[in-house]
């Protein structure tokens, strides 16, 4: 500063013009007796910081002085401790430096030219200062048990150039993250089905007018396996050992397939998919369903599906719709022929139309005999082809060649009964389950003309004939499987089922009714007829304009019709009745002697 140089050219000019004065240069303090008698004293001032001493005694106010005293001056030095603390985190994996520093407060005389009245003037200059030595870090460190991921440069730098704040002085290693199995559904579930947890619970399908489906050889599902994080390591020098994967598997259901590695569920028919989770298991079924989101009609052409069927609009006149499941008709039905081996569901009206639910039994017993019949033969010709398989083999004979001979010399009537399994299948009205077209498609594949020359070891036979086997015991449950059949209203129909018969809305008009079960009818049942082998229960039968209307099943049921106009015909068994006068809560059964009894049963 300007003020604090005062060069002795000054001082000197000073002394020689005879002027007297006190003055400070380089922390000194300076004093010049006055000459002349212009000036009697000369006085110093002390200031805030500095000591001033005058011959030994500290000065505290304005003082007279001479070149003869001893004048010193004493900055002072003001000095504030601060403090440091180490934090080590929760987890083990960082220490915290938190430092708050010291300061040093000095004080500086100012350099003032000469004066006969001094007041000392003093600057201050503050200095943070580290509140720790290395040595004590180290220390400290070593007391919290901090081996691992010092970072003694970083300490250094801070102790070199403290300031208050928060430092990261060590840092353990953190475990990396493990990644549990994913398994990632390929089909959507959301607006079309409820939503499961990438492999929550069932996903849920009961609205069936939005059911998910998918195509043979569809990807459903693909799983991600997880992966262990590495070990990380705390300050204190412990590993930590991140946990293992939680392991998810895909397992395969009907109409699913899983690859080799267990990574991929690929659909094997077309349907719809359902998810379910037992355990860590995801398992995944296709269950085959076709959905039609408009009407059936000329655009489409008929249908025939080797599954279940939804139609979710009308089934219009002259079409055709078939199913080897069930069918659900959320339209009309007009004209049409509806057949299906499982239950049929219309919600609507039918106009004209013919539903026939359940196998044909007719097709059931020719079909079985045939197999019977293969299986047989078969089964003779696979003992033979083993107790030659030997002798053929070192004549080299192959097991095609063989079977073929075979068939040639004594089991000519294996082709016949294939060939007429093939024409009996392409002539039925129904469509088989989907486990008979495979087995027809595999007679014919395997032993149908020249093919048979294509078996190429004694397994090959077994698996046929196990097949067929198994086909013969499909086809006796097809026969004893029992479909319903359940609509609104019917005019001018016919209706079949193996099952029982609903009719939940108005009723039927001109309608025939021929059930393997019992049939119930909410509403009216005006002509036609109604013939089942269990109980039939009717709200209200024939009218008054006296209808032909004819009510039959088999002896040991009854037959109850809350309100029976006048010409109604009933029959159980061989026993035939007409009501003679409109009748309520009337009830119609064998007698112990055959005898058909109509009599009112009450409400």
């Amino acid at each position: 500063m300007e003020l604090n140089m005062i060069d002795d050219s000054m001082e000197t000019k000073s002394m020689e013009n005879g002027f007297a004065g006190v003055w400070v240069k380089g922390g000194k303090v300076y004093v010049k007796n006055p000459v002349s008698d212009g000036v009697s004293v000369l006085t110093i001032t002390p200031c805030t910081g500095v000591d001033l001493y005058i011959n030994g005694n500290q000065i505290t106010g304005r003082t007279i002085v001479k070149e003869k005293d001893e004048i010193v001056l004493k900055p002072s030095v003001i000095e504030e401790p601060g403090s440091f603390q180490l934090v080590v985190a929760p987890d083990g994996l960082s220490v915290t430096l938190q430092v708050k520093t010291g300061t040093t407060t000095r004080y500086i005389v100012e350099d003032a030219g000469p004066e006969t009245d001094l007041v000392l003037r003093s600057v201050s200059r503050v200095e943070d200062t580290c509140p720790f030595t290395l040595v004590q870090i180290l220390q400290e460190l070593s007391r919290k048990n901090v081996t691992f991921g010092i970072k003694h440069s970083e300490i250094q730098a801070i102790y070199a150039k403290p300031a208050s704040g928060s430092y990261l002085i060590a840092e353990g290693e953190a475990p990396g993250e493990t990644t549990n199995d994913r398994i990632d559904l390929k089909f959507p579930t959301g607006p079309e089905g409820q939503k499961a947890d990438n492999i929550g619970d069932k996903v849920d399908f009961r609205d069936i007018g939005e059911i998910t489906s998918v195509d043979a050889g569809n990807l459903l599902a693909e799983r991600h396996p997880g992966v262990q994080g590495k070990s990380g390591r705390k300050v204190n020098g412990a590993l930590i050992i991140p946990p293992k994967p939680v392991v998810h598997e895909l397992g395969a259901g009907k109409g699913v397939e899983v690859s080799p590695d267990g990574n991929k569920a690929v659909a094997l028919i077309s349907g719809r998919p359902i998810v379910k989770k037992l355990g860590n298991r995801c398992m995944i079924d296709v269950d085959p369903v076709l959905h039609k989101k408009g009407d059936i009609d000329i655009s489409t052409g008929n249908i025939r599906f080797k599954g279940d069927v939804v139609v979710h609009g009308n089934v219009c006149e002259g079409m055709t719709l078939q199913a080897a499941g069930k069918i659900h008709i959320m339209g009309m039905i007009f004209s049409a022929q509806i057949a299906a081996q499982g239950d049929i569901t219309a919600v609507q009206n039918i106009t004209g139309g013919n539903l026939v639910a359940g196998g044909n039994n007719s097709f059931f017993k020719a079909f079985n005999k045939l197999l019977e019949s293969l299986y047989n033969d078969f089964f003779e010709l696979t003992q033979v082809v083993s107790g030659m398989a030997e002798q053929a083999s070192k004549k080299n004979i192959k097991t095609g060649q063989l079977v073929q001979l075979l068939i040639d010399k004594k089991y000519g009537r294996i082709p016949g009964f294939i060939n007429e399994i093939i024409k009996l299948t392409g002539n039925n009205t129904f469509i088989l389950s989907r486990e008979m077209v495979d087995l027809v498609g595999l007679l014919e594949k395997k032993l149908s003309g020249l093919n048979v020359l294509k078996i190429e070891s004694y397994d090959e036979l077994e698996k046929v004939l196990l097949e067929i086997k198994e086909g013969r015991r499909i086809i006796e449950n097809m026969a004893k499987n029992k479909a319903n059949i359940t609509f609104s209203y019917a005019v001018n129909s016919r209706i079949e089922s193996s099952g029982d018969v609903k009719v939940e809305g108005g009723g039927c008009i001109n309608t025939t009714i021929n059930a393997g079960g019992n049939v119930s009818i909410k509403g009216v049942f005006r002509g036609g007829e109604i013939n089942a082998t269990g109980d039939i229960i009717l709200n209200e039968a024939g009218s008054e304009m006296g209808a032909r209307t004819l009510i039959k099943t088999e002896s040991g049921r009854k037959v109850y019709i809350r309100k029976a106009f006048e010409g109604v015909r009933v029959q159980v068994g061989d026993r035939l009745a007409s009501v003679t006068s409109t009748q309520t809560n009337i009830k119609a059964e064998l007698d112990e002697a055959g005898v058909l009894m109509i009599y009112h049963a009450g409400k």
